[in-house]
């Protein structure tokens, strides 16, 4: 009996030890040197310029960065494993996104601003600069029920955050009491319009049946 047992044990952990190999076998071992390097000088040029506040140009550096990111996405995101090179690059490709959306908010592009912004959330949805940056470009084009929404993702968070930025609190609770305000006209005008309308149809009436009676 007890051979039994030590025997099945033997198979157990020789099956388990086959099988590990196998899976190991079975993950593709991508190389991403190359790619890593290129992204990496891509983003120490690219913050040199911005520094130096160069936004068209550290804009398109990081586009730049961006679409080489692009031609190897398909196979960072195919990868089911730790990966420390995949790590890296996705930090990298994060940065590009933040600077990119950095970039065009400064240069008052708010709505390209906001197309990177999400794409980052989507990847770092707790990236508080972003969400803050979605807030303020939604409230530059007078997008003002998606600047609340972003605005009370920011005020969720711990105060240390959200006192790293100056005045974000007054900004966003400003902007909530003017979408009340926008709300409050909105119906009245609604009641307006529907008086607007019963007045002209009763005037109507009583001009047809004046005009009939005649």
């Amino acid at each position: 009996m007890e051979k039994s047992k030590s025997g099945e044990t033997i198979s157990t952990a020789s099956d388990n030890s086959d099988k590990g190999s196998n899976s190991s076998k079975g993950v593709p071992n991508f190389d991403f040197s190359g790619v890593m390097k290129e992204l990496t000088e891509i983003n120490i040029e690219g913050n040199a310029l911005f520094k130096q506040s160069k936004l068209e140009e550290s804009k398109d550096k990081f586009l730049q960065g961006h679409d080489k990111f692009g031609q190897v996405s398909e196979k960072i995101y195919n990868l089911f494993t730790n990966h420390d090179q995949v790590d890296q690059i996705l930090a990298l490709y994060k940065g590009f996104l933040s600077k990119i959306a950095q970039c065009y908010f400064e240069q008052k592009n708010y709505r390209e601003a906001i197309v990177y912004d999400l794409k980052l959330i989507c990847l770092e949805p707790k990236d508080y600069e972003a969400i803050y940056r979605l807030f303020k470009s939604y409230s530059k084009i007078d997008k003002c029920q998606q600047a609340v929404f972003y605005g009370d993702i920011f005020l969720d968070f711990d105060d240390d955050i959200k006192n790293k930025i100056k005045n974000a609190i007054s900004e966003i609770e400003n902007e909530k009491a003017k979408l009340c305000q926008m709300q409050k006209y909105g119906k009245k005008g609604i009641i307006f319009n529907i008086i607007l309308i019963a007045v002209i149809f009763s005037i109507v009436m009583l001009f047809f049946h004046k005009n009939k009676n005649n």
